[in-house]
């Protein structure tokens, strides 16, 4: 996508994650899964990030494993 936004897919899932990074942030503005939205998820989900107080609040998450 633009504005720096990617989608990302973790493994063999159906779960997709829109996000965008921030020095040393990655920030999720949307997660879907592909089976419920389709496989034109990228033209369907939109979000602009200028509006970023629109998606507030954003959370913070560590992934360990």
């Amino acid at each position: 996508m633009n504005n720096g936004l990617y989608w990302l897919k973790p493994g063999n899932t159906t779960d997709r994650y829109l996000v965008s990074v921030e020095g040393w942030r990655m920030l999720v503005w949307r997660a879907i899964r592909e089976d419920q939205q389709g496989s034109d998820y990228p033209n369907q989900v939109k979000v602009d990030p200028n509006q970023r107080q629109k998606y507030a609040p954003f959370m913070r998450m560590e992934f360990i494993n």
